[in-house]
C-alpha cells in the first residue's frame, strides 16, 4: 500500500491506486481542510485491489503527513505493517441442517449464520431491515431445487476490529459452506457428489451444464492414484454460473498439494465494447457466437 500527496495552500494532489476515487478525494479534502474542487486524485492502475483498496485510510494518513512537508510526500506501508494494522476479513459461524427424503434428496434446508456486516459500515443505506445483501449472497439464491428453505443471518461485529472486503466478498464464504454441506448430504445418501448435485439442477440448466462440463474435462469418475482425490463445487453469483473440480493429493506425511483445478464458467454472452476493428465480432451471427462460446468452454 502506498500513497503520494502534495499539499499546497491552494490545493492538494493525490497519487493513489484506489477502487473508490470519489471517496479518496473527499477524504483528502476533509483532512486538508480544502474544498472538494481543490483536490485532484490521480488514480493508478491498481493491478488488484482485493477489497483493500476500497478503503481510504491510507489517503487520510498520507495527507496528514504531507501537511507538515513542503513538497510531495510518498508514504509506503510494508506488507507486514498493513496486514497487522489494516482492515480485516470478516469471519462467520454457520449452523446447517437438512431433511432428506427416501431417496436421500433434500426436502428441507436450514442455514443460520452469524458474522460481521461490512456494508453496515461501508455503505449504511444498503443495510436494510437487518439484511446485508453481500453477506447473504450465495446463501439465499441457490441453484438447487430444494422445496423448503430457511436462511437466517445474524449480524455480529467483533468489537474494536474493523472488517472489510479483504480478498473477497460474501459469496466466497457462503459458497464454501453450502457446497461443503452438499458433500455431507451426498455422503449421507451414499451418492456420487456430481450425480447428487446434477439431480438437483433440473430447474437450472445453465448450472447443470457447467457442472457436467467441468466434470467431463476433469475426468470425473476415472481412477486416481493412491492419496489423490477430487472435489466439486457449483455456484451462481454475480449473474455467473460456475463449477470447479479440484484434484488434490495428500502425501504420507499429511502435506496437501493441489494438482489442478478445472473450472467451467457461464457468464452469458460477452459483448466487447471496443470500437473500430472489434465491431465485426459483436455483429457476428448467432450461430458464430454459439460456436465461439462452445469453443471457449
Amino acid at each position: 500500500m502506498n500513497c503520494t500527496v502534495h499539499v499546497r495552500k491552494d490545493g492538494c494532489e493525490v497519487w493513489f491506486g484506489n477502487q473508490v476515487v470519489a471517496r479518496a478525494q473527499a477524504a483528502a479534502a476533509k483532512t486538508a481542510g480544502l474544498p472538494l474542487d481543490k483536490v485532484v486524485v490521480h488514480n493508478h492502475l491498481i493491478g488488484g485491489g482485493f477489497g483493500r483498496r476500497l478503503e481510504i485510510d491510507g489517503v487520510t494518513r498520507a495527507v496528514e503527513i504531507a501537511q507538515h512537508v513542503d513538497g510531495p510526500v510518498k508514504v509506503v506501508w510494508t506488507c507486514e505493517e498493513d496486514i497487522q494494522h489494516d482492515m480485516y476479513r470478516h469471519y462467520f459461524f454457520d449452523r446447517m441442517s437438512a431433511g432428506l427424503d427416501e431417496r436421500g434428496m433434500p426436502i428441507a434446508w436450514n442455514h443460520r449464520f452469524a458474522g460481521s456486516s461490512i456494508l453496515a459500515r461501508w455503505l449504511p443505506p444498503a443495510f436494510n431491515n437487518g439484511l446485508d445483501p453481500d453477506t447473504t449472497d450465495g446463501a439465499i439464491n441457490l441453484t438447487y431445487a430444494i422445496p423448503n428453505m430457511h436462511v437466517e443471518y445474524l449480524r455480529v461485529d467483533p468489537p474494536g476490529i474493523p472488517t472489510a472486503f479483504w480478498r473477497s466478498v460474501g459469496p466466497s464464504h457462503n459458497v464454501f459452506v453450502v457446497e461443503s454441506f452438499m458433500d455431507e448430504l451426498g455422503a449421507a445418501a451414499k451418492q456420487d457428489p456430481v450425480a447428487y448435485r446434477r439431480a438437483l439442477l433440473d430447474k437450472s440448466p445453465r448450472a447443470k451444464a457447467v457442472l457436467e462440463l467441468a466434470a467431463e474435462k476433469a475426468g470425473w469418475g476415472q481412477p486416481l492414484s493412491r492419496g489423490v482425490g477430487r472435489g466439486v463445487s457449483v455456484q451462481f453469483v454475480f449473474g455467473t454460473f460456475m463449477a470447479q473440480v479440484a484434484e488434490v493429493e495428500v502425501s504420507k506425511d499429511g502435506a496437501v498439494r493441489v494438482r489442478r483445478v478445472v473450472c467451467a464458467v457461464d457468464c452469458g454472452i460477452v459483448v466487447n465494447p471496443t470500437p473500430s476493428g472489434r465491431r465485426s465480432r459483436v455483429r457476428s451471427s448467432s450461430a458464430s457466437r454459439q460456436h465461439s462460446m462452445a469453443r471457449s468452454r
